[in-house]
C-alpha cells in the first residue's frame, strides 16, 4: 500500500460554504485528491456520499462509478399497498431514493452503486437514519424489505438496477437480531424470509 500526505481532509474538499471562490478551491483540492489516487491504484475508483447530498457533487464523472447510502427519511412517500401491485407504483416508500439516484448515475453515464440501504425493525423504520426509533415492529422492516425487493426487480427489468447494493446492517455474530431486536439487522426477523424469497 502506497501513502503519500494529502493537505486537509476529505471534509475539508467538500463541505463548507457554497461561495464560488471557496467551493473552486475545494474543488481543485478533490481534482488532486483523485489524481493521487489514480497515480498509486489503477482499479475502479469511486466516492459514497449520503443521498439527497450525492447529487451536489461535482466530481463524478472523475469517478468509476456513484456510490450512494440511501438511509433517508421516507415518511412522506407515498405507501401504497403492496397486495397483488407490481412496478413503480408498489416501491414508492423503500424505492423512492432508489429510482431518481439510478436516474442520476444513468445522466452521468457510470454505473450506480448503493453502499448502504437498510431499515430499523420498529414503528418508525421509514424515518431514515435518524428517528427511525420506537417500539419493536419486525413487519414495518419486512414491508419496507419486499418494497425494496419490488423496486429491484421493475429497475432490473429496465436493464437499471444497481451494479452492487450493501444491504445495512448484517451482523456476522450468528445470535443478532431476534423477535426483540430493534436494530436493522434481518437476522432471526420476518425481514430475512423476505430477503430470501
Amino acid at each position: 500500500h502506497a501513502r503519500r500526505p494529502v493537505a486537509g481532509s476529505a471534509d475539508d474538499a467538500f463541505e463548507g460554504p457554497t461561495e464560488p471562490a471557496l467551493r473552486t478551491l475545494k474543488r481543485e483540492a478533490w481534482g488532486r485528491l483523485i489524481g493521487l489516487a489514480r497515480s498509486v491504484y489503477d482499479g475502479p475508483l469511486t466516492y459514497s456520499a449520503a443521498w439527497p447530498q450525492a447529487q451536489r457533487i461535482d466530481f463524478w464523472r472523475e469517478l468509476d462509478a456513484v456510490a450512494v447510502a440511501l438511509h433517508g427519511d421516507l415518511r412522506s412517500a407515498a405507501l401504497p399497498d403492496l397486495a397483488g401491485e407490481s412496478g413503480e407504483g408498489a416501491d414508492r416508500r423503500a424505492g423512492s431514493e432508489l429510482w431518481p439516484a439510478e436516474r442520476f448515475a444513468r445522466q452521468l453515464d457510470r454505473p450506480l452503486l448503493v453502499t448502504g440501504i437498510g431499515f430499523r425493525s420498529t414503528e418508525r423504520a421509514a424515518a431514515g437514519v435518524i428517528d427511525a426509533g420506537g417500539e419493536v415492529d419486525l413487519e414495518a422492516q419486512a414491508s419496507l424489505l419486499r418494497q425494496l425487493g419490488v423496486t429491484l426487480v421493475a429497475l432490473e427489468a429496465k436493464g437499471q438496477a444497481p451494479r452492487a447494493l450493501l444491504l445495512w446492517k448484517w451482523s456476522c455474530e450468528p445470535a443478532a437480531g431476534g423477535a426483540a431486536d430493534v436494530g436493522y439487522s434481518p437476522q432471526g426477523k420476518p425481514a430475512l424470509s423476505v430477503l430470501g424469497s
